[in-house]
């Protein structure tokens, strides 16, 4: 894959780990944005409109036994703006809008699918620095 985050800051106790089920034959890298995709089952961000679970805190070989992932849910996070509206103000709150990239919410926004707020001004393709707080 590609554009995972970058953790700057583990806040909390440690980024406030939290493991989520995934599937043994998948395989996904540090940094990976995490959706939930059913009862505590977690998958790679893909697509706009998913809620958002965490940021993986290791990699997961596939088909490596392991049906356990332990994600980040209280970082500071570099992430790649991505948007059809070209950029993210600081201080918007951003969602996921494809695998790994976020675009800025507007006021009709599910707070479900809030990922974090943007620290940094953002240009469409360039990363910028957000709060995850889930």
């Amino acid at each position: 894959m590609a554009n995972e985050a970058v953790i700057v800051n583990l806040l909390g106790n440690g980024g406030d780990p939290v493991d989520g089920t995934v599937l043994n034959a998948n395989a996904f890298e540090k940094g990976t944005v995490m959706i939930l995709s059913g009862q505590r089952t977690i998958s790679g961000s893909t697509t706009m409109s998913e809620v958002p679970f965490g940021i993986a805190a290791a990699e997961k070989e596939a088909s490596d036994g392991s049906t356990n992932l332990a994600c980040y849910t209280h970082v500071i996070a570099d992430l790649v703006c991505q948007g059809a509206d070209g950029g993210i103000l600081a201080g918007q709150m951003v969602v996921l809008s494809g695998a790994n990239t976020i675009s800025g919410a507007t006021s009709l926004t599910d707070p479900k699918l809030i990922l974090g707020k943007a620290l940094e001004d953002g240009v469409n393709g360039a990363r910028c620095e957000v709060l995850v707080r889930l």
